[in-house]
């Protein structure tokens, strides 16, 4: 599968709430510019990640990272992150999942991510929130 990314414009945001697992608000995300989005072959949206350029201790922090399900394992959220960490240099990037989500966990450790701490029972659901970071120098 060919993945084009780009920056997110509104018109991409239908394709992108069928799917969307995440908390946070695209729409303000694009119009900030943060928010990139995967195109397949078909032209379709199949997956989007977004960022606050200065989230955590005044460091770039990767939001939010979601792939429709028949895009997974595909090279989608890699090829998104990777622009990501373009677009963040030459920063050091943070970002965290929850302790239950395997496949983010193991996603971060295949890319070079760092676990660099927990907050252990802090989300509502009470699992722990781990945090990752990647040097981009």
């Amino acid at each position: 599968m060919e993945i084009l990314v780009r920056l997110g414009i509104k018109a991409d945001l239908t394709a992108i709430e069928k799917f969307d697992e995440m908390g946070g608000d695209r729409d303000q995300e694009m119009d900030e510019k943060r928010c990139f989005v995967a195109i397949n072959d078909l032209e379709e949206v199949v997956g989007y990640a977004s960022y606050q350029r200065e989230g955590l201790v005044g460091r770039p922090f990767l939001d939010s990272v979601c792939v429709i399900e028949s895009a997974r394992r595909e090279g989608v959220a890699k090829a998104l992150v990777k622009r990501i960490e373009k677009a963040a240099k030459p920063e050091k990037l943070l970002s965290s999942a929850e302790d239950w989500n395997h496949e983010m966990l193991q996603f971060f450790q295949s890319q070079g991510w760092e676990a660099v701490g927990t907050l252990k029972g802090v989300n509502e659901d009470g699992s722990s929130e781990i945090f990752f970071a990647k040097d981009l120098k």
